[in-house]
């Protein structure tokens, strides 16, 4: 069962080898009826050098109920709050994601 999860995503249109436009969104989740809640969320987006895209997303859950009454914090991507989701485009037409 997952409780909480987050997912990065952007669409893209190519021109010349380059992304000529992109919209970057995410979808983040939490099971509120197990206590579960959003404390904070951003998604960053902006075009990078050599002609590609990126997308950033940091999420901080918090469940001060789910673990026998003691405060649970999850940062996206896990265990690392100062490195977000990534969404990279660059000039090769591959796609790679960095974090968890």
């Amino acid at each position: 069962m997952s409780v909480n999860s987050v997912e990065t995503k952007m669409r893209y249109r190519i021109s010349g080898g380059r992304v000529s436009s992109y919209i970057a969104s995410n979808t983040r989740t939490w099971l509120s009826a197990s206590g579960w809640r959003e404390m904070s969320h951003s998604l960053n987006h902006r075009s990078v050098l050599g002609g590609g895209a990126e997308a950033r997303t940091y999420a901080h859950m918090r469940n001060s109920t789910f673990c026998a009454g003691k405060t649970t914090n999850v940062y996206y991507p896990i265990s690392l709050p100062s490195k977000p989701h990534i969404v990279y485009f660059n000039q090769t037409h591959s796609m790679r994601v960095i974090g968890e």
